[in-house]
């Protein structure tokens, strides 16, 4: 009777053991994450090498209890800067600027490891704004308004040269706006008022 009891009670340890190897199993196996349509991910597990060089595609993917997937939006991003700059002459002016990107899906390893995911303020951002600066203060006031498509593609050039290299890619830049300082404010409504005035009298006459 005692070896029966002894025989029944390995056997249940046996079991019990069993069981739980089965739902550390299935435990496992519900870790996992989900990157979204127009995402793309990296998965890294520490206990098995780190992060892979594969890149996710959008759907459910297991990571393990230890991994995560390092997610990043491959879709065309708009980002938008106001700086303080001059012209050419001195002038104060602020620039409300737009730059659109997103990273380069081949090098999204590189990205990760050698910049991380928040790249936008790593690299594009500095580099924008510093670029923009750069040209802007090489044009005199008198072209920002007749040559704005000139200006943007030299900021998008410079831009390009200053990230080369940096796995990101630069669709375009924009110049949504400029603030004139005061006095050219000024001087601006002066001379329409002036303009104006002309026109008026050239008609009375």
């Amino acid at each position: 009777m005692r070896r029966n009891l002894f025989s029944d009670a390995a056997a249940l340890r046996r079991h019990l053991l069993a069981f739980a190897g089965m739902c550390g199993l299935l435990s496992a196996g519900c870790y996992g994450e989900t990157i979204e349509p127009g995402h793309r991910g990296l998965l890294f597990q520490p206990r098995q090498g780190g992060l892979s060089r594969e890149v996710l595609q959008p759907g459910r993917h297991l990571t393990g209890f230890y991994g995560r997937v390092d997610d990043f939006d491959v879709t065309y991003s708009t980002k938008k800067e106001d700086l303080q700059t001059t012209s050419s002459e001195g002038l104060a002016l602020t620039l409300h600027l737009a730059v659109i990107y997103r990273p380069v899906i081949s090098e999204l390893y590189e990205l990760d490891t050698e910049i991380g995911p928040n790249y936008y303020d790593e690299v594009i951002g500095p580099e924008f704004r510093s670029a923009a600066r750069g040209v802007f203060a090489r044009h005199p006031y008198a072209e920002l308004t007749v040559k704005n498509e000139a200006i943007e593609n030299e900021v998008e050039e410079d831009l390009r040269r200053r990230i080369k290299g940096k796995h990101c890619d630069i669709a375009s830049i924009t110049l949504e706006g400029v603030d004139y300082a005061p006095e050219i404010a000024q001087a601006i409504r002066s001379k329409l008022v002036g303009e104006q005035e002309a026109l008026r009298t050239k008609t009375a006459l």
